[in-house]
């Protein structure tokens, strides 16, 4: 698992040189796929699990509070829009710290290319505390 970034025209050349087939791109393609569903996982499976993941946080968090959103699509499928939490003690925790906010964001990498946006605010000892989290699929003023 060192070099994750290897490219199917990487894998091919791998290949040639190790066996001296000529394998396709398409067919290098496909196995690098494979080979990252199995490493991390299917990303269509893992928003289809986010909602048991949010409750089992609800459960063992106290307080915790989510929202999962998603737009109807053609036949009566759903698409994922975009997701909010926020940890039960960081509600809690909230009025003892420095009324100053920040929104700080970050472009998530894969399949999806989401933004995770962070609320964040100043404790008394200069640390960041982290409040909330949203993923949405474009980083507006309306998200």
């Amino acid at each position: 698992m060192e070099d994750l970034d290897l490219r199917s025209s990487d894998i091919r050349l791998l290949v040639y040189k190790a066996t001296n087939l000529d394998v396709s791109y398409n067919k290098c393609w496909n196995a690098r796929r494979k080979a990252m569903i199995k490493i991390f996982g299917d990303w269509d499976k893992s928003y289809e699990i986010l909602p048991h993941y949010l409750k089992a946080l609800k459960r063992e968090n106290p307080g915790t509070i989510y929202e999962v959103s998603s737009d109807p699509v053609d036949g009566g499928e759903w698409r994922f829009t975009c997701v909010f939490w926020v940890f039960g003690p960081c509600i809690k925790g909230f009025r003892y710290y420095r009324p100053l906010l920040s929104i700080d964001g970050t472009h998530l990498y894969g399949k999806y290319k989401d933004i995770l946006l962070v609320l964040t605010r100043i404790d008394i000892d200069d640390r960041l505390f982290h409040l909330a989290f949203i993923v949405v699929d474009v980083e507006n003023t309306e998200n």
